[in-house]
């Protein structure tokens, strides 16, 4: 995290907060906090600070959603897109830096999306365990 927290600050970015931007930079789609927490498996209530800091410095917008007022939509601006290059050197970076092969790098990331997909169905949205266990 400390290589994270380094490569961020120009932005005045933490890590967190870069996670979420790489989400909206993947899709490029306004996306509800819900559908991010989901793909970051962070619940609502930690992701609403979060997208606070972004919308205020700019990185993103947020609106209600006209039928539902429980959902906000998160779009990147004209910032927020524009960190894209920078976001791109940062996974580069800390990626060069992992003591790893390009095929044990491979390796992990598939034994760890396997793990995250063989965890996800235990949780409920809220967080709390389901009845599925290990």
């Amino acid at each position: 995290m400390k290589l994270y927290r380094k490569l961020l600050a120009p932005l005045g970015l933490t890590h967190p907060q870069y996670l979420i931007l790489i989400v909206l930079l993947e899709t490029r789609k306004a996306q509800t906090i819900g559908m991010i927490g989901t793909r970051l498996s962070l619940k609502t209530g930690s992701m609403t600070p979060l997208i606070k800091r972004l919308a205020a410095a700019g990185f993103i917008d947020k609106r209600r959603d006209a039928d539902d007022d429980r959902k906000t939509w998160i779009s990147l601006t004209e910032k927020g897109i524009a960190t894209q290059s920078h976001l791109e050197a940062v996974r580069e970076e800390v990626v060069r830096r992992l003591p790893l092969s390009s095929a044990g790098l491979e390796c992990l990331t598939d034994e760890l999306q396997r793990l995250n997909t063989a965890l996800r169905p235990q949780f409920a949205p809220d967080g709390r365990p389901t009845a599925k266990r290990l």
